[in-house]
């Protein structure tokens, strides 16, 4: 048997102004993509072909399902135009269609399963037969003949154990997500541990010990949940959020990437990233502050004495480290160091600027000691005098595909010699590394950027080489420098 899943552009159209970069086959429910739960419905009924229908490429959908081997399928893509219907799509697919039973996911629904049951009435058959009509149903037909299918004749299957739900709003998508959350939980193939009923927790989730997590809740991957804060019940989290101190979410969805100041109050609604979405109402509000990812908008005075200020500091480090740094440039060959030209973005409109950086090929004391010292940053201080960048800020971005993807995720991006991560002690892993940059976006300020520069300074003159070594080789190397 084989599965085809189409779901005309019209049925979606909703989504654009709550979701816009969001593939609909990838809006998430319970943090798991609304294709995922059809592949796993194909899975456990031994359908090994499924070909997907969409409107446009979507690089992220394509990149998360791939070919299917993760799920044990084989999994393929087709264009639809807007116009076509579902008896064109089988002409269309007609190479595909043939030879087996084909069962067909039509509109943009939500289908009730249970992962432990193997068989369901409406795919055992012998017939052609639906559940639901053409623009949103199921659809199981014979291998003769499918192409001539009179789709609208074909009888509804009685008793089908099977339910759909179509998702035509933010309100029903609302309800879908906490009603599956409250009471079906346990029906599918969910990410996160469910060692305790009613909750579900991803990795490297870290939660202060002044706490409260009311059940059910969902949690993702990479979350921080900080001191004094109260969330759920009813709560789903998901990958890569922080919700800082003392702030309450109750009956809500949080998307991916978002960050929730301290002493707030979410109740009954949905954020995407500068939306914040009441679901009951369809209203939604664009939030232009640091309690929510968002772009955060200095004032031009503000900006200019933050400018100001870094010029005139790395103008003095630049004067201090003159004489040193012509001294190690003099022993460079001593200390196997190596200066290079490489490109960086210097803000969001991918604007770029190439500055010298140093490498050592294998270290010594002389260039253990160069990098203590912070003199292979010497360079950038006159990018700083310039204005082209900060001595604190994000990690600097090089011109890469991998660097371009990072900064576009990235709620703002004000580049410098040192981040939120050099202040750290320890090694932070890749997905730490995400979330400080996420946290400093929305915390940056005088006082944070003064702790994090003198901290850097610090961890770097007695921290193992390691530890020094691990920024510079954040972003790959290939490619990536000018010649």
């Amino acid at each position: 048997m084989k599965c085809l899943i189409y779901s005309p552009n019209s049925q979606t159209k909703w989504m654009k102004d709550y979701f816009p970069d969001v593939h609909p086959f990838f809006l998430k429910i319970l943090n798991k993509p609304l294709l995922e739960y059809y592949i796993d419905f194909c899975v456990i009924n031994n359908i090994s072909e499924i070909r997907v229908m969409i409107n446009n490429s979507s690089r992220v959908l394509e990149e998360y399902f791939e070919d299917g081997t993760q799920w044990g399928v084989k999994l393929s893509y087709n264009l639809a135009k807007p116009e076509d219907n579902l008896q064109k799509i089988l002409f269309k697919n007609s190479n595909f269609c043939k030879d087996e039973k084909l069962f067909i996911i039509q509109g943009y629904q939500f289908l009730h399963y249970h992962k432990e049951k193997k068989q369901y009435r409406f795919l055992q058959s012998s017939e052609n037969t639906k559940l639901g009509d053409v623009k949103n149903g199921l659809f199981l037909l014979d291998r003769t003949n499918i192409l001539n299918s009179k789709l609208e004749e074909i009888e509804e299957c009685e008793e089908p154990e099977l339910g759909i739900t179509q998702i035509d709003g933010i309100k029903k998508y609302f309800a879908l997500n906490i009603s599956l959350l409250k009471e079906h939980n346990q029906e599918y193939v969910l990410p996160g541990y469910n060692n305790d009923k009613d909750e579900f927790i991803g990795k490297n989730v870290v939660c202060a010990n002044f706490k409260e997590l009311k059940k059910p809740i969902m949690i993702g991957d990479n979350v921080q949940i900080k001191s004094k804060a109260n969330v759920g019940p009813n709560v789903i989290l998901g990958n890569n959020v922080i919700i800082d101190s003392g702030t309450k979410v109750e009956q809500s969805i949080i998307y991916d990437l978002s960050y929730i100041g301290s002493d707030l109050e979410i109740i009954d609604k949905i954020i995407y990233k500068k939306r914040l979405i009441d679901p009951f109402s369809g209203e939604f509000t664009h939030i232009v502050d640091n309690f929510l990812v968002s772009d955060i908008q200095e004032k031009l005075v503000q900006r200019f004495f933050k400018r100001l200020l870094n010029s005139v500091s790395a103008f003095l480090l630049a004067i201090i480290g003159l004489i040193p740094y012509i001294f190690f440039c003099l022993l460079h060959r001593l200390g196997r160091l190596r200066s290079k030209k490489r490109e960086f973005y210097v803000n969001r409109n991918a604007k770029t600027k190439i500055f010298t950086i140093w490498k050592v090929a294998k270290p010594n004391f002389i260039s253990t000691l160069f990098f203590r010292l912070s003199l292979n940053k010497y360079p950038l201080l006159w990018a700083v005098v310039k204005g082209d960048i900060y001595l604190v800020g994000n990690h600097l971005i090089p011109k890469c595909p991998q660097g371009l993807i990072k900064m576009n995720n990235l709620p703002s991006y004000h580049p410098g010699i040192f981040d939120y991560s050099d202040m750290l002690p320890s090694k932070v892993s890749d997905i730490e590394f995400e979330l400080n940059e996420l946290y400093y976006c929305n915390n940056s300020s005088l006082w944070l950027d003064i702790k994090v520069f003198f901290r850097a300074i610090f961890n770097r003159i007695f921290s193992v080489w390691d530890r020094i070594n691990e920024r510079e080789t954040r972003f790959p190397d290939k490619g990536d420098y000018v010649k």
